[in-house]
């Protein structure tokens, strides 16, 4: 497109690594024949900064940086604000808040000059893959006045440089036009999924069978000459009436919490059945009674997440089934636009990488063997040292859990925090094990900080 307009074009390419390790980016220099320009853009002197990483974004605008480009003077800014993790974030060792990054770039750019939209999740949603952001991006910077070239000029080039997928791509381009002049029409609605549409949805995914179809729906045929078997809604059933019962029990809570309880409800019968859940919601209603509404239930909602967090243990049982749940069938449909009506399918080949001897190995299984392994779940019972880490872990904040008591606001806060202790548990198993002794070690100076004060309470009455 700048040759088609007189343009000398020129690139500088610095590569990196594609998994993220390292910098990727490129300057691209326009100039007319007449003019005298350096190969690279000077320091702070680019006219345009399009950030599709918006980490690297903020590397090229670092004044400690040798390639700052961009000055608050001269420089508009077209970034994409949905994050895209690193390595390191992946394990779990780093992380970065995209408001702040946000934030910096507004301050580099000059005033009106800057555009930032989630273009990768918006691509996705719309094509089915994020490879079409880069292009959408440069839809946006074409609309917003920053590229000095033709609308046809820019489609020409489209069409001779990516011959094999032009019209997609020039839906891209069109779609980040789009989005600049009628942003309205691209906003996600977020509904809000009531609570009642949410135990709805979780009891019709428990009556599904194993193989993902309905069977609440969908009653199975008879033989002939047997009798017409009805659908098995046991679980479906004891779903609603422990979530009801339990939110009936807490109903001072908000509706954002009262939904989590039922998702969490939902996910632990998954993993060990009406048992587990029991088992659950049992402490939610035992630390809320004893919550105070002045501190807005802050330790009950903290139990809601971090209980469910560790009785949610991700072992080969559990694994097995959130890869061969319905949820995730439907979602893989949805993202690769499988239609099943036109005969399409979805293969998977799975690998496994289980630690044999102290040793890791790859283990290649068939997917249906994650259908023979969902059902062995209560072997756990059987195996009293099986995760026995994360077993005790949970054992020992059950006890937390089921001895918080307080007289003073200082107290409360206290066991606040002795209840958020183990918030940093995550991430894989290699890294989430140094988290649990760290977590522990914590929470056991927070017990000792509380039990010191225990005393004097009491001399003091």
């Amino acid at each position: 497109a700048g040759f088609a307009e007189g343009y000398r074009v020129q690139f500088a390419d610095k590569k990196g690594l594609a998994i993220r390790n390292g910098a990727v980016f490129s300057q691209i220099v326009f100039a007319r024949d007449n003019a005298t320009h350096a190969m690279t853009i000077p320091y702070g002197h680019a006219d345009l900064l399009l950030g599709v990483d918006m980490l690297e974004a903020v590397r090229a605008v670092d004044s400690q940086e040798p390639f700052r480009v961009a000055s608050s003077q001269r420089t508009a800014v077209v970034v994409n604000t949905d994050r895209a993790p690193t390595v390191r974030m992946l394990m779990g060792l780093d992380a970065f808040d995209p408001v702040m990054l946000e934030k910096t770039l507004r301050s580099v750019s000059r005033p009106g000059g800057y555009a930032g939209h989630p273009i990768s999740s918006l691509c996705e949603r719309l094509f089915g893959t994020k490879l079409y952001a880069n292009i959408t991006m440069l839809g946006v910077a074409y609309q917003l006045g920053h590229i000095p070239v033709s609308l046809d000029s820019i489609k020409t080039g489209i069409q001779k440089t990516i011959r094999a997928d032009f019209k997609k791509n020039l839906r891209a381009f069109n779609l980040g036009r789009k989005l600049v002049t009628n942003p309205e029409l691209f906003a996600e609605k977020k509904q809000g999924r009531t609570l009642a549409r949410t135990v709805r949805e979780k009891a019709m995914y428990l009556n599904m069978r194993t193989v993902g179809k309905r069977r609440a729906l969908r009653p199975e045929r008879p033989l002939p000459g047997a009798k017409r078997r009805l659908p098995d809604t046991r679980l479906a059933r004891g779903y609603k009436h422990l979530v009801y019962t339990t939110l009936r029990a807490c109903r001072e809570l908000d509706k954002e919490t009262m939904r989590d309880i039922a998702v969490r409800i939902y996910d632990l019968i998954q993993w060990g059945g009406l048992r587990s859940a029991r088992r659950y919601v049992s402490r939610i209603r035992r630390v809320f009674l004893a919550d105070d509404e002045r501190h807005g239930f802050a330790a009950t909602r903290a139990v809601v997440w971090q209980l469910a967090k560790l009785m949610l243990i991700k072992d080969e049982f559990y694994v097995a089934r959130l890869l061969t749940s319905f949820e995730k069938l439907r979602r893989d449909r949805q993202r690769y636009n499988v239609n099943l009506a036109n005969g399409d399918r979805i293969r998977y080949k799975r690998v496994f990488h289980p630690r044999i001897f102290g040793r890791q190995v790859d283990l290649p299984l068939p997917h249906w063997s994650l259908y023979v392994v969902r059902q062995f779940w209560w072997l756990r019972r059987l195996m009293p040292f099986f995760r026995r880490d994360e077993r005790r872990l949970l054992r020992w904040y059950e006890g937390i859990v089921d001895a918080f008591a307080y007289d003073t606001d200082a107290e409360y806060s206290r066991q606040l925090e002795l209840f958020q202790c183990v918030e940093p548990v995550r991430g894989y198993a290699e890294y989430r094990w140094p988290k649990m002794e760290a977590a522990r070690s914590r929470g056991e100076q927070l017990r000792r900080a509380c039990a010191a004060e225990a005393p004097v309470r009491a001399s003091a009455e």
